[in-house]
């Protein structure tokens, strides 16, 4: 139902991030339109950040549009990375923030194996501590935390993914496209708050006891199977997964064999303990050499694995430095088949309470300890046309979870990476997944309690992590969560949302507000994009039907 009246934001103070062209100054100009008092920032520039100094001219600009239309505006040339600025010319001047739209960004479009870490470091700064796949999907856990976190203060935190017209579309859409999708078409934000949807596509659960690799390879469809598939705002509870899985028939003795992972060279980092010392222990057991990588304890489980007739070795380089760490592995065995990015760590605070350092460190370890590993080793992979690349996030990157602002963004950024690098890698017979365990750790000790810890053994989900690292590995690019015995494949689903006619002119708010319940109504017609062409099918559709009108003219 259409609203009775129009939309307003009279004295509420909104700041807008790179506001000076593009969304950001289309998002800005909107709302200003509406009675709001904008904080305009933008350094100025290029689309890449690269030779930027700072410019007052593109702010000034959009500034002096708002106040030629009667409207209130000031400017802000501050770096994003010193986001407490911006927000404090707000403060300065009204004496508020009320809204925040967090739009600043640059582009460093390049594969994997020719980014350097200032291009790594320049994407994350300026998209998320304020490449590209990262910074973008870590926002989706940064924002459902920001969520759980606002809910009780009327905060609420969305996040949107818009396709228009800027300058770094300039860079990778005709100029053709650049035209149709002018900004101003994607300008209409101001709407109530949406739910992202994940869905559980298939589940199978087995009994933990003589589990191996080639037991959930065996029941792989089970995995994949989308029929029923759940719909949860949250991971699964523990308990009852194992109390299912226990339930479950024995499992029946198969061979590994046709893992063909004997022989295989495997880095672990963050093996000294916990998940990823079970990791090196399930790969070292099928025949892996495995390098144990760790700042504590790693010379520990190299030896355990050693006594049990495997063989190992140790390192206890950061894998913060992670070429240090990938040299470590062709010095000791010439070669590497096999990255599993483990290492991590918890800051866990309220956002209000966290420090900058405790956000960066947990940045750090997690999410650029992923990048350098992998980037290291991806052209030893990419020259023996092998390679099985596992990615550790966790139901907190895809969920949120309430004081974890920081583990959250780095863990669902982790996600965005790992479906980036398994395009780039498929057609080099690299594959590359991503896995949300659960199991006690001295990690989950700190919020779970002590029974469940003790209960849910790092072992139960170790299997599928062999599965993932061996030569029958089903997936590419996947998202896979595991616990007691259960496995799922985890996907997001999108809405089927709403068409606006071209020839009908850009919609109002108003407009979008009327059929805003169809936008977030996941219904028969939601779907579940997986690749570029798939996610953008309906804009496309759009295009085609805009260039069609304008034929006729």
């Amino acid at each position: 139902m259409a609203p009775s009246k129009e939309l307003r934001f009279d004295n509420q103070v909104a700041v807008v991030t790179g506001a000076g062209a593009g969304l950001g100054r289309q998002y800005a100009l909107c709302l200003a339109s509406r009675g709001c008092k904008v904080v305009v920032n933008d350094l100025g520039g290029t689309f890449n950040g690269v030779g930027n100094s700072t410019s007052s001219k593109v702010a000034d600009q959009v500034v002096e549009e708002i106040r030629k239309a009667g409207g209130e505006a000031v400017a802000n040339y501050d770096n994003v990375l010193d986001g407490e600025k911006i927000v404090q010319t707000a403060v300065d001047m009204w004496g508020r923030v009320d809204i925040l739209i967090n739009n600043a960004g640059i582009l460093r479009d390049v594969s994997l194996r020719n980014m350097k870490d200032a291009d790594w470091d320049a994407i994350i700064g300026v998209h998320l501590q304020s490449n590209y796949a990262a910074a973008k999907v870590a926002l989706v856990g940064f924002g459902e935390t920001l969520a759980k976190e606002g809910a009780k203060y009327n905060i609420t935190c969305n996040i949107l993914a818009p396709g228009a017209a800027s300058r770094l579309t300039q860079t990778v859409w005709t100029e053709e496209v650049n035209s149709i999708f002018g900004s101003a078409l994607y300008k209409k934000l101001t709407i109530p708050d949406d739910e992202t949807h994940v869905d559980f596509m298939g589940r199978l659960t087995l009994k933990t006891n003589g589990l191996t690799p080639q037991h959930i390879l065996n029941n792989w469809s089970k995995v994949t199977d989308v029929t029923d598939a759940e719909h949860p705002d949250g991971p699964p509870e523990m308990m009852k997964l194992l109390q299912n899985a226990n339930s479950m028939p024995d499992n029946k003795p198969v061979s590994n064999d046709g893992l063909q992972l004997k022989g295989k060279v495997a880095l672990v980092t963050g093996a000294g303990a916990g998940l990823g010392r079970a990791y090196a222990m399930e790969l070292a057991k099928y025949g892996c050499k495995v390098m144990v990588c760790d700042v504590k304890n790693a010379a520990t489980v190299a030896e355990e694995i050693k006594k049990a007739g495997g063989e190992a070795k140790s390192t206890d380089i950061s894998a913060e430095r992670g070429d240090e760490v990938v040299k470590a592995v062709v010095d000791a065995w010439g070669r590497i088949d096999i990255a599993v990015n483990n290492a991590g760590i918890l800051r866990d605070k309220s956002m209000s309470k966290m420090s900058f350092e405790e956000w960066t460190q947990v940045m750090n370890c997690h999410l650029r300890s992923t990048f350098k590993v992998t980037k290291a080793a991806f052209p030893y992979m990419t020259k023996q046309k092998f390679g099985r690349i596992v990615n550790v996030t966790s139901t907190s990157g895809i969920y949120g979870n309430f004081g974890q602002a920081n583990y959250a963004a780095a863990k669902a950024g982790i996600i965005g990476f790992t479906k980036a690098i398994g395009r780039e890698g498929q057609k080099y017979n690299i594959k590359t997944n991503v896995l949300a365990p659960s199991a006690g750790t001295s990690m989950t000790k700190t919020i779970w309690p002590e029974d469940l810890v003790s209960a849910m053994d790092p072992s139960f989900v170790s299997p599928v992590v062999a599965l993932l690292c061996s030569a029958a590995c089903p997936i590419n690019g996947t998202i896979i969560e595991a616990a007691g015995g259960w496995f799922a494949t985890t996907r997001w689903q999108r809405t089927r949302g709403v068409d606006f006619d071209f020839e009908g002119g850009y919609p109002s708010v108003e407009d979008v507000a009327a059929v805003f319940d169809k936008i977030v109504k996941f219904d028969e017609e939601a779907d579940w994009p997986e690749t570029p062409a798939e996610g953008s099918f309906y804009t496309h559709q759009n295009v085609v039907k805009y260039l069609e009108a304008k034929a006729k003219l």
